[in-house]
């Protein structure tokens, strides 16, 4: 796992803002089958992949709200922000929650032919989501402006539209003021809006069956939060998509607990070749029941 140690390193000391870990061909994110595409649709999965779960899995294959299909590119990003932060020693290195993100992305490509074929793997030093948001757009846009001069033809930069997958504890997080260093919503329009005028990104929200966008919620604190949020809802910038039945509920911090308390079960809430990963590499076991409480996104 030492081939992630450089572009690490060259993230975390500001070198570069993104590096890409790994893609499913030299091309990504245009698509293997056709060159020019006027907008290129491109979902993204943030999280800490500590350790990447079946729900990861479903996230990664929703298909794109209201249009036909599949986005015509996927990522999964990490955020290594906090590096010098001790890691637990239960914990998995940042190495190797990106060789499991590789394993995963595999996963992902693994039942689809060649030509659908277009994920990747990268990490960003940025926490905020707002701003992420407008890094990796920058980067894509850099990026494919390189690989389509390399092919030699003029280069035609389709625009780019982002489609954030989210667990609701994240969109909740989203929808909190504290988290802003200025007023939320102007920055959550400048986000959310579409492009090209703004970032033109979206938010794709997993939910527990809440079909009903946030109505059939008992959370007061969620109900509070959708509301703050309700303009975003309505206009389906933000979109509420249900997960299969028992694959939502599944979370990393769950999954660390069990391996901590060596029960089995675990092993049917990640893909065969994660499974395979975790216990070879002995990750999770010395959970101390301390650590086991705190809650954390999946």
């Amino acid at each position: 796992t030492m081939s992630n140690a450089s572009p690490l390193q060259r993230v975390r000391d500001g070198q570069s803002a993104v590096e890409l870990i790994h893609t499913s061909h030299s091309n990504w994110p245009l698509p293997p089958h056709r060159a020019t595409l006027n907008v290129l649709r491109i979902s993204v999965l943030d999280s800490s992949f500590n350790p990447p779960t079946l729900a990861h899995l479903a996230l990664l294959d929703v298909s794109a709200p209201g249009q036909d299909g599949e986005y015509d590119a996927k990522l999964l990003l990490l955020s290594v922000r906090n590096a010098d932060k001790v890691l637990k020693p239960s914990d998995a290195t940042y190495n190797q929650r990106l060789d499991m993100m590789t394993m995963l992305a595999q996963d992902v490509d693994a039942n689809k032919p060649h030509l659908q074929r277009n994920v990747a793997v990268a990490i960003i030093d940025e926490p905020v989501f707002v701003r992420k948001s407008s890094i990796l757009r920058s980067f894509l846009i850099q990026h494919i402006t390189s690989l389509v001069r390399d092919v030699g033809q003029p280069p035609r930069i389709p625009q780019i539209s982002l489609a954030f997958l989210m667990g609701l504890d994240t969109v909740t997080r989203l929808l909190t003021p504290s988290y802003y260093s200025e007023p939320m919503i102007p920055v959550l329009r400048r986000f959310l809006s579409p492009a090209p005028d703004d970032d033109g990104s979206m938010v794709i929200c997993a939910t527990r069956s809440m079909t009903s966008l946030g109505i059939s919620t008992t959370d007061e604190d969620v109900k509070i939060k959708l509301d703050l949020g309700r303009e975003f809802l309505d206009s389906g910038r933000i979109a509420m998509i249900d997960l299969p039945e028992g694959i939502e509920r599944l979370s990393s911090s769950e999954i660390r607990q069990k391996i901590g308390e060596e029960d089995p079960a675990w092993k049917v809430m990640v893909t065969q070749r994660i499974a395979g990963y975790i216990q070879e590499c002995g990750l999770y076991r010395h959970l101390h029941s301390s650590e086991a409480a705190t809650v954390e996104l999946p």
